[in-house]
């Protein structure tokens, strides 16, 4: 039967929707919504909140280098740079 004929007791079957159910087994299938951007990386996350000031001075820092940075790359640098030097001195 087509899917727009309406079921009334003359052409309703059950044994025939009976058939058809039993060969097709439900599934259900639950998809999680991934959530925010993919990883980019392996390392630990660490949050920090800046001043506006401080932040202010990490972006102009980034700005006047040769390759531009964002954000999260002039800090990863700024915090090698000043590591590097606590070594040395």
């Amino acid at each position: 039967m087509s899917p727009h004929v309406r079921y009334t007791a003359r052409n309703y079957s059950p044994a025939r929707n009976r058939d058809n159910t039993d060969s097709m087994k439900r599934q259900t299938v639950i998809t999680q919504k991934k959530r925010g951007p993919p990883p980019t990386g392996k390392g630990t996350l660490v949050g920090v909140r800046l001043q506006p000031d401080d932040l202010a001075a990490v972006d102009d820092w980034a700005e006047k280098q040769k390759e531009p940075h964002t954000r999260p790359e002039a800090i990863r640098a700024l915090v090698r740079k000043g590591l590097k030097g606590k070594r040395e001195g």
